[in-house]
């Protein structure tokens, strides 16, 4: 899900399960087209004049929008940007398939995801012996759908795990490993200590122009340029400030499964002081995406922006790690994985661990 989701569907959208009654397609197709090619962030480098014979070829046959679903994905695929899809109702794919003997999106590439990491869904901590007495903090931020009081309680449980260590830890570990995107504002939200009062989200637009869709404050997301400005996106509980760890060190942890608003949590931490990225290079999907329905029924959904560091890069092909950790067991005398370990190394060589354990030496 986008940076810009809380202005747009979250989730699957659940229209009618009844069959399509026979309508001209036409207006639907030129509709879709016109959306298209004003919306998406790769509009000037697509070929519309190859692009737009094949889909309007694909719907050559379409009686009804349900016959449409075919069209509509080789348009967004057409874009090039990797993200754009088509999200129809389970009812109309299930039609479609009927009907064709395949999924209207079969043909889409996928990309092989090895990562172990998919099926975290809540986030937990923990404590990390580093050398001496010295400790760190590991927090696992895994993906979450949707808003409203499920959103709260997440970025809620996110900053307990973080505010746990605070007292004794001289830096923390942000597992971000397997977090597939959906809703990036609880997480960031719960992060906040890390990330600090006031990080702010950029999105690069078409136009080379970087916007802002949100930002932290007072334990709270909220919502920045357009619309929605200044409403609050997602309030955590039990909020503090905890100003000491935005100087820590970080290490964040990622993986090939870390895409869209993973990749967006990611992308947060780059060009933060005393951070560094451990593991394998993410998915690829860094970017910011925006909806629009089609005759009620059909939310084709389009790449807008490219999520942006606070430096102003972007991240087309994924995010590289510093230092790259294949995935593995660690030692045979410790029981964290090779990634942990990696980043436990480093974080006991950052000042701030070895003044914690030249104190402990006294």
């Amino acid at each position: 899900m986008s940076l810009r989701s809380f202005t747009i569907s979250m989730g699957f959208l659940a229209f009618s399960a009844s069959a399509s009654a026979q309508v001209d397609p036409s207006p639907l197709l030129d509709e879709a087209l016109t959306k298209t090619r004003e919306m998406a962030f790769r509009s000037d480098q697509v070929d519309w004049s190859t692009l737009e014979p094949q889909v309007r070829s694909a719907a050559s046959e379409a009686n009804d929008i349900v016959d449409l679903l075919a069209a509509f994905e080789v348009l967004v695929e057409g874009l090039g940007d990797g993200h754009s899809f088509v999200n129809a109702s389970a009812a109309d794919r299930a039609e479609f398939h009927h009907r064709f003997g395949r999924e209207y999106d079969a043909l889409r590439p996928k990309k092989a995801v090895t990562s172990l990491y998919r099926s975290r869904r809540e986030p937990e901590g923990r404590t990390l012996a580093l050398r001496g007495t010295a400790t760190a903090h590991l927090v696992t931020v895994p993906m979450i759908q949707g808003g409203g009081p499920r959103a709260a309680a997440y970025a809620s449980a996110l900053f307990a795990n973080i505010a746990e260590g605070a007292e004794r830890s001289c830096g923390y570990i942000v597992d971000l490993r397997g977090n597939q995107g959906g809703n990036i504002w609880p997480m960031v939200a719960g992060l906040t200590p890390l990330l600090d009062e006031g990080w702010q989200s950029f999105e690069l637009n078409s136009d080379g122009n970087t916007t802002s869709a949100g930002y932290l404050e007072g334990g709270a997301a909220i919502a920045g340029e357009g619309e929605y400005e200044g409403q609050t996106i997602v309030q955590l509980d039990g909020w503090l400030p905890l100003p000491r760890l935005s100087q820590l060190p970080v290490a964040v942890l990622i993986d090939d499964a870390v895409a869209s608003s993973g990749e967006g949590v990611a992308i947060g931490f780059k060009g933060r002081p005393r951070t560094r990225f451990f593991g394998e290079p993410t998915y690829g999907a860094a970017s910011s995406n925006e909806g629009f329905v089609i005759d009620d029924r059909v939310n084709i959904v389009i790449t807008t922006s490219m999520m942006a560091d606070r430096d102003g890069r972007v991240y087309p092909d994924g995010i590289p790690p510093d230092t790259g950790v294949l995935a593995g067991a660690g030692s045979s005398v410790d029981p964290d994985d090779s990634a942990v370990e990696a980043a436990k190394v480093w974080l006991a060589s950052q000042d701030q661990c070895r003044a914690s354990q030249a104190i402990s030496a006294r």
